[in-house]
């Protein structure tokens, strides 16, 4: 179950008044992930994540092979980019250790960007490309 104290932990998130963390936490879903399993895979309906435990590996075939793009840690955020633009998932996603991770849908997605204004106000100062690679370690 998602609570308002992990997502209080992640940093997107740390200064957001408890009424918001409290919509946040009852609208992700949460997600436990042994190491090897696919979260997502390139060209899936797109979600947003929140990694809250564990590394996530992201790769994309690009000309044919498969690459390894970067790790996520804890804290960071992913996936809003697809949902922004209403494409399909651009990369895979897959746990490299046991993981915990907050999803939520693409429909709640929007409609919490829409009423949460701080939010909101985070998400337009964030195109999602300034991150690009992410924070974390990077081949």
């Amino acid at each position: 179950m998602i609570t308002v104290d992990l997502l209080r932990h992640v940093p997107l998130f740390a200064s957001l008044p408890a009424s918001e963390l409290e919509t946040l936490a009852a609208r992700g879903a949460d997600i436990r992930l042994r190491a090897g399993d696919w979260l997502i895979h390139e060209g899936e309906v797109a979600s947003f994540f929140v990694l809250l435990e564990g590394r996530i590996e992201v790769r994309k075939v690009i000309h044919g092979v498969d690459r390894l793009l970067a790790t996520y840690v804890p804290g960071e955020y992913f996936g809003e980019v697809p949902l922004l633009l209403g494409s399909p998932a651009v990369a895979s996603l897959r746990a490299l250790e046991p993981a915990r991770v907050c999803a939520f849908e693409a429909a709640d997605f929007r409609e919490l960007i829409a009423g949460c204004p701080l939010s909101q106000q985070r998400a337009s100062e964030d195109d999602g490309y300034a991150r690009w690679p992410p924070a974390g370690n990077h081949e």
